[in-house]
C-alpha cells in the first residue's frame, strides 16, 4: 500500500514536472473563446537521474497548456494545464492505476467571494476519444470540496485511460463537474454544472 502510495505521487509530480517542459502545445477552450497567447519556452534544469525517473514506464506523452478560466460566485476555476500519457502496463498497475494510460488535468480554485463555496473538479468526468472516464480520486490531488472565502486550492486531477493508442493524436477532451453556493438566495443559480470542451493542438 505504502510504494503504491509513493509510485502515484512520484506520477503525478512527473506529470506536473512534464507539464513545465519545452514541449508544450497550446490548447483553444469551449466555451471560452479567448485565445492563448502563451506558449512555454522555459528551459528544464532537470538532471539526467531525474529525466530517466520522468520517462521510466512512459511509451508517449503530450502535455498542453490551456487558457480557460471561469467565474462564478466569487470562485475562480482555472485549467492550466492537460498532460496525456500512455504508460506501461506494469508501471500503471504500480501505480494504482487501471488501463492503457492518464490524463491529468491541473486545477487552480481560488475563492475571491464572500461565501463559503464548493466545486468538485476531483470528481469529475472525462470524455477522450469516445470514453467517458470517472476521475481515479484515489491518485488526485485533493483539490475539491468547501473552499473558504480567502483560499486558493490547486492540484492535479488524474483519470485512468482504458484505451489509448496515441496521446499526440488527442485532439479534444471534455470535462464536468459541480460546484455550488448553497448561501446563494437564488435558487436558480446555487449551482452549477461546470462543462469545459478543450481543443488540443
Amino acid at each position: 500500500m505504502k510504494k503504491t502510495t509513493v509510485i502515484s505521487v512520484l506520477v503525478i509530480s512527473l506529470l506536473l514536472l512534464g507539464a513545465c517542459g519545452t514541449n508544450k502545445k497550446k490548447a483553444d477552450v469551449k466555451p471560452a473563446k479567448v485565445e492563448n497567447t502563451k506558449k512555454s519556452t522555459t528551459k528544464s534544469s532537470t538532471s539526467q537521474s531525474e529525466k530517466e525517473v520522468e520517462t521510466k514506464g512512459v511509451i508517449s506523452r503530450a502535455d498542453f497548456e490551456t487558457n480557460w478560466s471561469e467565474e462564478w460566485h466569487g470562485l475562480t476555476t482555472t485549467i492550466t494545464n492537460v498532460s496525456i500519457v500512455k504508460m506501461e502496463a506494469d508501471t500503471m498497475a504500480q501505480s494504482g492505476l487501471k488501463g492503457e494510460g492518464m490524463v491529468a488535468l491541473k486545477f487552480v480554485l481560488e475563492n475571491n467571494g464572500e461565501a463559503d463555496l464548493s466545486s468538485y473538479p476531483d470528481q469529475a468526468t472525462l470524455v477522450i476519444d469516445g470514453q467517458q472516464i470517472d476521475s481515479n480520486m484515489a491518485v488526485s490531488d485533493s483539490v475539491g470540496g468547501e473552499i473558504l472565502t480567502g483560499v486558493k486550492k490547486e492540484g492535479a486531477v488524474i483519470f485512468d485511460v482504458p484505451t489509448l493508442t496515441d496521446p499526440t493524436a488527442i485532439s479534444e477532451i471534455r470535462v464536468k463537474w459541480q460546484s455550488s453556493d448553497t448561501q446563494s438566495e437564488d435558487l436558480d443559480d446555487m449551482f452549477k454544472d461546470n462543462d469545459v470542451t478543450i481543443t488540443l493542438k
